[in-house]
């Protein structure tokens, strides 16, 4: 499983909307992924759904996804964390909300703001994306509590808001999430702690990239799932023994590996460097 971090998938986006598939139709597929995910899981007709949207290219999902859901039958609020969209593609996927009319609540209505987070019963996080270093403003963080304080079911947008998605450091407070909604491949925020910690159950969803892209991106970081150990060991022989199958091989770096001082000594390793 690819594990990129913020350059690698913008240069991952980049490449896609080369071979055709424009930056603004993976927006439409990301929110969408993001819907699709939230109406799986739950009925959400007559759900209370606050969509707390950036004003970058994460709020852009997020506004996709509030359409998604208000087509759904959801009672769906945008809130507007930041102001108005700054990107062409978020203001583009805005403008399109918005002739549908779905409600939308500036920041600076505070009381109003505060209390379509305190009584959703759905909060879809979408103010801070992949591209967020470092630790939110005092009024950004105020939002960050207000979700963190509701009742709600979280969903994150890609990363948790607050959250550094390419060392996992949380230098504030930052979104709990119960879900995060990821595209293409997981990011290095998703599996180093802290931030792992903030994420909640993570799905990786499809949403255009070709595969012969993805394959093409150079990452130093892959994730160990079922598929990828079943592809580096090879079928068991119906003839096979306890002293053909016995050897157990760990293939680690001794000095960057976490997990190999956890396993039992005596077992024979190869270090992948001496592949």
């Amino acid at each position: 499983m690819y594990i990129l971090n913020n350059q690698q998938t913008k240069s991952l986006e980049d490449a896609t909307a080369q071979s055709g598939i424009p930056h603004i139709s993976l927006m439409e597929f990301a929110g969408t992924a993001v819907s699709r995910q939230i109406i799986k899981s739950n009925d959400v007709t007559g759900k209370r759904i606050a969509v707390v949207c950036g004003c970058g290219n994460n709020g852009g999902d997020g506004f996709v996804a509030a359409r998604k859901l208000y087509g759904a039958g959801a009672q769906v609020t945008i809130l507007l964390a930041m102001g108005d969209p700054t990107t062409d593609d978020s203001q583009e996927m805005y403008r399109r909300a918005c002739e549908l009319d779905i409600p939308v609540i500036v920041r600076e209505s505070e009381a109003a703001f505060g209390e379509c987070i305190k009584y959703a019963d759905i909060i879809v996080d979408a103010i801070f994306g992949i591209g967020f270093h470092g630790s939110a403003r005092p009024a950004i963080s105020e939002i960050f509590e207000m979700i963190n304080n509701s009742q709600a079911v979280v969903y994150s947008v890609d990363v948790p808001s607050g959250v550094d998605s390419d060392n996992g450091q949380v230098a504030g407070v930052c979104v709990k999430a119960d879900h995060t909604v990821t595209f293409t491949a997981l990011k290095p925020g998703h599996v180093i702690f802290p931030a792992a910690d903030f994420c909640g159950e993570v799905v990786t969803t499809y949403i255009g990239v070709p595969d012969d892209i993805l394959e093409a991106q150079s990452t130093n970081i892959r994730a160990l799932d079922f598929d990828y150990i079943k592809s580096i060991f090879e079928k068991r022989k119906k003839t096979a023994t306890r002293a053909t199958m016995a050897s157990c091989f760990r293939y680690a770096e001794a000095l960057e590996c976490a997990a190999l001082p956890c396993l039992p000594q005596k077992l024979p390793y190869v270090r992948a460097r001496d592949l």
